[in-house]
């Protein structure tokens, strides 16, 4: 993804929480906190996918 082993890891972390904000629902498998879960839903509704991420 990109040379820079912390720029990598940043946009990794980025596009995760893009697809729990979908995702996360409906897989049963997955235990996310509630709250957590929640905020990274409103950081992504709201296009703050990077501060998502963090």
């Amino acid at each position: 993804m990109d040379a820079d082993g912390a720029a990598a890891r940043a946009r990794a972390r980025r596009e995760v929480a893009m697809y729990l904000a979908v995702v996360a629902d409906l897989d049963p498998t997955v235990e996310i906190p509630a709250d957590l879960l929640g905020r990274v839903k409103e950081l992504v509704a709201e296009g703050r996918d990077e501060e998502a991420g963090r």
